[in-house]
């Protein structure tokens, strides 16, 4: 699926406060302000795709967990060879615990402000994040935001878009 953000959520009511000098001051010496989530699974016909999308984001002060769990294909090379790359990257490896403990686990690893979800066959649009910093930063009393996703088959032609609840 293409996304533009299907969610970005903020982790700890009361600490946006810094929000704005982190958007525009100092950026590298102040923690991330978005932790991206990325867990995986026999993802390898994708991966590459998706993490290079979010690696080509134009807001690109983030750290990006993107946790192996267990996988038997070439997923966890994939990963590590991009985690090597870039050092915005936070990679591991672990035994199969399934989806929802491994994204518990990341979200106690994290650091930034929002926490950032995408699956490894997902693809970011490169101003997902700016996007919707944009809006939070606009919109203090919203803690969540999401947005439309454009579904594709298995050779990347859309076939339909899904439409999230505004509210």
């Amino acid at each position: 699926t293409f996304e533009n953000g299907v969610a970005l959520a903020e982790r700890h009511r009361g600490r946006r406060k810094s929000m704005s000098n982190r958007l525009s001051h100092g950026r590298r010496e102040t923690p991330p302000l978005i932790s991206v989530l990325m867990p995986v699974f026999n993802a390898e016909r994708y991966l590459a795709e998706s993490i290079q999308s979010i690696l080509g984001q134009t807001y690109d002060h983030f750290e990006f967990l993107i946790w192996d769990d267990g996988s038997t294909d070439r997923s966890a090379e994939i990963a590590e060879q991009f985690a090597e790359q870039d050092a915005r990257i936070r990679y591991r490896s672990h035994s199969n615990c399934g989806m929802a403990a491994t994204l518990n686990k990341m979200i106690w690893k994290s650091n930034g402000i929002f926490i950032a979800r995408i699956d490894p066959d997902d693809i970011a649009q490169p101003t997902r994040f700016a996007e919707q910093l944009s809006f939070l930063e606009s919109n203090e009393e919203i803690d969540l935001v999401g947005s439309a996703v454009i579904n594709v088959d298995s050779d990347g032609d859309p076939y339909g878009t899904t439409r999230y609840p505004l509210s």
